[in-house]
């Protein structure tokens, strides 16, 4: 029937295509892999598509690693001195645009410059064509171990002391690439992307989507990297050290956790509740927090700031999820040196407090004997005229206690001048009296004047902040609320701000603190 169907062509054609595949099934297990299309063939070039199997007149390809969304990794053969490597491997025909293409060969020139062990070493990168097929391929040190993720999948879990280990040495690595000048930011680290290798120590790999700021247009992509990971910044188009700080306290806390960040996501927010699912300290509690601010101007700026705040010594308050006996890891041969030292604090308090307790019932006889001699009874100490609060005293005035009088409050924010930043915005803002109101202007940090804000003051104290405005390409909508503090000195509150630009939109939240720059009286 086949015969009756195709001409003598088709037939030699057929023909052709049958031997190939009989050739390539009596080589299964051998041979090398193609790089376009994974066929495996003793041959030199690839029987199916024609490309080379030996790359750069080096390298054969002999199995598959991993493979990515447009890329594979390889482990490879040289035919010179029989050396391993890993190759990554991308076909033109994979990537999805040709920014992506970039993204590949920038990974490749700032590998090529890098030097640490926590770094793969690079060997060599170059392009492959053949039959309209083009190759990209980054030759970089053959890592034997695992992903972190990789072990989480086989059941591997984390308790502090591990996940400690783990942000040490990575924090290692991330001091050395934003030492850098200009710094190198990853901006997709992650359980996948951070290997441990089988004789120890930690390698970040996958540097495809590093910021490259070398780059006349700073290497920026808009909506690159990892959900959950990827901080707000970097999704508007932005990434800075602290971005890479953040990927890895949300690294550290899924390890903990074994759970996606999005499940992790407080409703409606971008900040991450963990805590009720991880057991550590308070201390090291508080650290993650400070890796994870969603404003990245109140999140740890650098790696040595997480680094000292790591090794600082722990303070003796315990988180609540944190049982007592977690928190003592002392051998038993160090337990009778504890209970002696335990003792010794006991005593030391006890003679504190007998001490206190005497120098009270001095000072009580004291003033006693004051009071008589001036004339007075303790009794009548009300009756004495209360000091007046000098020019430069701020007001008593609080809108955070109940019993004060909003009027007074109010009065006490309209004779002040206050100013400060938003932290996580780039604006300065000024808030002046305007009659019975208050005005305020906004500028950014290099001085561009914005349009004057809207503000104002309800019954209660209450100060409100409202403004829209564009900074380059991003619309800004922000709704900021405080109330003047305890002390008079300074309004404190949240600010809620939108950002659009195109077709998304992130919120954040943060706090703001305006400072009186000018004498307040009452």
């Amino acid at each position: 029937m086949l015969c009756d169907m195709v001409d003598s062509g088709a037939m030699s054609t057929a023909a052709k295509q049958l031997r190939v595949v009989e050739s390539v099934t009596e080589t299964q297990g051998e041979g090398s892999l193609c790089g376009a299309c994974e066929l495996r063939s003793t041959a030199s070039t690839c029987l199916r598509c024609g490309t080379t199997l030996v790359l750069d007149g080096r390298w054969v390809l002999e199995k598959k690693l991993g493979e990515g969304g447009q890329s594979r990794v390889y482990e490879a053969r040289s035919l010179d001195d029989g050396a391993r490597a890993a190759i990554k491997v991308m076909s033109l025909d994979r990537a999805r645009d040709w920014k992506n293409v970039e993204l590949f060969e920038r990974s490749a020139k700032v590998l090529a410059n890098l030097d640490h062990p926590g770094v793969p070493k690079f060997i060599a990168s170059f392009r492959v064509e053949a039959n309209a097929i083009v190759l990209f391929c980054l030759v970089h040190e053959r890592i034997d171990g695992e992903t972190l993720k990789a072990g989480l999948e086989r059941g591997e879990r984390y308790d502090q002391s591990k996940a400690r280990e783990v942000l040490r040495e990575v924090l290692g690595i991330l001091q050395y690439l934003h030492s850098l000048s200009p710094p190198v930011i990853h901006r997709d680290i992650k359980p996948s992307n951070l290997m441990r290798r089988t004789g120890g120590g930690f390698v970040l790999i996958d540097f495809d989507l590093v910021r490259d700021e070398g780059k006349p247009d700073g290497g920026s992509t808009i909506g690159v990297g990892t959900p959950g990971y990827a901080p707000i910044e970097q999704l508007m188009g932005d990434a800075v050290p602290a971005t890479d700080l953040y990927a890895l306290g949300v690294t550290i806390v899924t390890l903990l956790s074994r759970k996606d960040p999005s499940a992790l996501r407080e409703k409606g927010e971008h900040r991450l509740d963990f805590e009720p699912h991880v057991h550590v300290s308070k201390d090291f509690a508080k650290l993650l927090g400070g890796m994870l601010e969603p404003a990245v101007a109140a999140r740890f700026q650098t790696a040595v700031a997480v680094l000292t705040s790591l090794e600082a010594k722990p303070s003796t308050s315990k988180s609540r999820r944190v049982r007592r006996d977690d928190s003592l890891a002392e051998s038993e041969s160090e337990r009778p040196g504890i209970l002696t030292k335990i003792e010794a604090k006991v005593r030391a308090d006890t003679v504190r407090t007998t001490s206190w307790l005497a120098l009270f019932i001095g000072v009580v006889l004291v003033s006693l004997l004051v009071a008589q001699g001036f004339g007075y009874r303790l009794d009548d100490a009300e009756s004495l005229p209360t000091p007046q609060p000098a020019l430069t005293q701020a007001p008593a005035a609080s809108a955070f206690e109940a019993e004060e009088d909003p009027n007074k409050v109010r009065e006490a924010l309209l004779r002040g001048h206050w100013s400060g930043e938003l932290a996580g915005t780039q604006l300065s803002v000024v808030v002046n009296a305007k009659g019975d109101n208050l005005e305020a202007t906004a500028a950014e940090r290099d001085g561009t004047i914005r349009p004057t804000m809207s503000a104002r003051i309800n019954a209660t104290g209450l100060v409100s902040l409202l403004g829209d405005f564009d900074v380059l390409d991003v619309s800004h909508h922000l709704n900021c609320s405080g109330e003047l503090a305890m002390g008079g000195t300074s309004i404190r509150g949240t600010c809620d701000e939108t950002l659009s630009r195109k077709e998304s939109k992130v919120m954040e939240s943060f706090p703001f603190t305006l400072s009186a720059t000018q004498d307040i009286t009452r």
